[in-house]
Protein backbone atom coordinates (compact mmCIF):
# COMPACT_ATOMS: atom_id res chain seq x y z
CA UNK A 1 0.00 0.00 0.00
CA UNK A 2 1.46 3.40 -0.95
CA UNK A 3 2.31 5.87 1.77
CA UNK A 4 -0.37 8.52 2.21
CA UNK A 5 0.54 12.18 1.72
CA UNK A 6 0.12 14.94 4.27
CA UNK A 7 -3.17 16.73 4.13
CA UNK A 8 -3.11 20.23 2.62
CA UNK A 9 -5.90 22.59 1.69
CA UNK A 10 -8.84 20.98 -0.05
CA UNK A 11 -8.41 23.36 -2.98
CA UNK A 12 -4.83 22.16 -3.51
CA UNK A 13 -5.86 18.53 -3.05
CA UNK A 14 -8.66 18.71 -5.61
CA UNK A 15 -6.41 20.49 -8.11
CA UNK A 16 -3.84 17.71 -7.66
CA UNK A 17 -6.61 15.16 -8.19
CA UNK A 18 -7.58 16.81 -11.49
CA UNK A 19 -3.96 17.14 -12.62
CA UNK A 20 -3.17 13.52 -11.77
CA UNK A 21 -6.23 12.11 -13.55
CA UNK A 22 -5.81 10.32 -16.84
CA UNK A 23 -8.43 12.55 -18.44
CA UNK A 24 -8.65 16.30 -18.78
CA UNK A 25 -11.37 16.53 -16.14
CA UNK A 26 -12.73 14.69 -13.10
CA UNK A 27 -16.14 13.98 -11.66
CA UNK A 28 -16.92 14.73 -8.02
CA UNK A 29 -16.74 11.04 -7.17
CA UNK A 30 -13.34 10.61 -8.85
CA UNK A 31 -11.96 13.62 -6.96
CA UNK A 32 -13.33 12.28 -3.67
CA UNK A 33 -11.86 8.81 -4.33
CA UNK A 34 -8.44 10.32 -5.13
CA UNK A 35 -8.41 12.49 -2.00
CA UNK A 36 -9.55 9.77 0.40
CA UNK A 37 -7.14 7.29 -1.15
CA UNK A 38 -4.07 9.54 -1.11
CA UNK A 39 -4.48 11.81 1.91
CA UNK A 40 -4.68 10.63 5.49
CA UNK A 41 -7.71 11.93 7.37
CA UNK A 42 -9.14 13.84 4.40
CA UNK A 43 -12.67 12.45 4.22
CA UNK A 44 -14.65 15.63 4.85
CA UNK A 45 -17.13 15.82 1.98
CA UNK A 46 -18.60 19.17 3.05
CA UNK A 47 -15.14 20.78 2.94
CA UNK A 48 -14.61 19.33 -0.53
CA UNK A 49 -17.94 20.73 -1.74
CA UNK A 50 -17.02 24.16 -0.33
CA UNK A 51 -13.64 24.00 -2.07
CA UNK A 52 -15.33 23.09 -5.38
CA UNK A 53 -17.77 26.01 -5.05
CA UNK A 54 -14.96 28.39 -4.12
CA UNK A 55 -12.83 27.15 -7.03
CA UNK A 56 -15.71 27.78 -9.44
CA UNK A 57 -16.37 31.23 -7.95
CA UNK A 58 -12.68 32.20 -8.08
CA UNK A 59 -12.50 30.87 -11.66
CA UNK A 60 -9.77 28.35 -10.78
CA UNK A 61 -12.07 25.53 -11.92
CA UNK A 62 -14.56 25.14 -14.72
CA UNK A 63 -17.40 22.65 -15.03
CA UNK A 64 -18.83 21.27 -18.24
CA UNK A 65 -22.28 19.91 -19.08
CA UNK A 66 -21.34 16.40 -17.96
CA UNK A 67 -20.40 17.78 -14.51
CA UNK A 68 -16.67 17.22 -15.00
CA UNK A 69 -14.40 19.66 -13.21
CA UNK A 70 -11.37 21.00 -15.06
CA UNK A 71 -8.66 23.49 -14.22
CA UNK A 72 -9.10 26.85 -15.91
CA UNK A 73 -6.24 28.89 -17.32
CA UNK A 74 -5.89 30.68 -13.97
CA UNK A 75 -5.89 27.36 -12.12
CA UNK A 76 -3.15 25.99 -14.35
CA UNK A 77 -1.09 29.12 -13.73
CA UNK A 78 -1.60 28.86 -9.96
CA UNK A 79 -1.09 25.11 -9.54
CA UNK A 80 1.01 24.37 -12.60
CA UNK A 81 1.15 21.10 -14.43
CA UNK A 82 2.77 19.31 -11.49
CA UNK A 83 0.07 19.93 -8.89
CA UNK A 84 1.96 22.33 -6.64
CA UNK A 85 0.56 23.89 -3.51
CA UNK A 86 -0.43 27.18 -5.14
CA UNK A 87 1.96 29.43 -3.25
Amino acid sequence: MPKKMKKGTFEAMLCRAILNSKRSGCSYKAILNYITGNYEGANNTSALKRALKKGLADEILTRDKKMYYRLSKQGKEKYGSEGGDGK
